[in-house]
């Protein structure tokens, strides 16, 4: 049946309250107002998740890096194992195969600033000869390495400094302290520091988590000697 003219509702008040009236596009119009925050709880979920993803690989790697560090060695005929800087390295190298794309040792920008990635610290705890006057232990490190671009100190203890000598309680976070159980049996304590990046933020919106540091240690497995690694290869030196 055709409308005819007559038929039609003149004026501006009959078509609002036709509109008023109409629901074909209330769901798109929820739609748009709930999408901001969908995407905000889609964006916010895959960077926790990330997150959560390379805080896991940086602890894993710590582990790997400390325990592989207590293997090392090699037997000479009196059947001590001394470690060599090429063995060292070859641990550092693994390491950054192991990350994979974190690319631990490399760089990356934050604004206009070069940023370095991340930083493995190895050092090597020795119960000292010399206990305290109520008869405690002491420790200390007997040699250190530093590999990586960021900037970034070890936190628990410096080869050749004070720290680094009179470690009285181990070496370690405050109440996670770790030390060798006697003079003849070393450690391997392991920091290792990187610097998160964001898959949509930057890091100044998540302050907070962008710096993601794991420690572990391990106990030497063999009779091993404390001295220096021999020099023979790049010594990669705490600076």
């Amino acid at each position: 049946m055709m409308m005819t003219v007559k038929d039609q509702k003149p004026g501006l008040l009959p078509l609002m309250q036709d509109l008023a009236s109409d629901r074909s596009g209330l769901a798109l119009t929820e739609f748009a107002f709930s999408l901001p925050i969908m995407l905000s709880l889609m964006v916010g979920g895959a960077e926790l998740s990330n997150y959560a993803v390379v805080q896991s690989t940086i602890s894993q790697l710590a582990v790997q890096v400390a325990d592989n560090a207590t293997r090392i060695g090699t037997k000479d005929p009196s059947q001590i194992y001394y470690v060599a800087e090429s063995q060292i390295n070859d641990i550092l190298d693994g390491a950054a195969l192991h990350a994979g794309n974190l690319d631990i040792y490399g760089t990356h920008k934050e604004g206009n600033t070069t940023v370095g990635n991340g930083m493995i610290v190895i050092s090597n705890v020795s119960e000292m000869l010399e206990k305290t006057n109520d008869g405690k232990s002491q420790y200390e490190i007997t040699w250190q390495r530093c590999r990586g671009a960021a900037d970034y100190e070890p936190q628990y203890g410096k080869f050749g400094e004070t720290s680094g000598t009179e470690m009285l309680e181990g070496m370690g976070p405050a109440g996670q302290k770790a030390t060798p159980p006697d003079r003849n049996t070393d450690m391997l304590f392991v920091e290792i520091h990187y610097r998160y990046q964001p898959i949509f933020f930057t890091p100044n919106a998540i302050r907070s988590y962008s710096d993601i540091r794991m420690s572990a240690s391990m106990l030497v497995r063999d009779n091993r000697s404390s001295d220096l690694p021999s020099a023979n290869a790049t010594a990669y030196a705490c600076a």
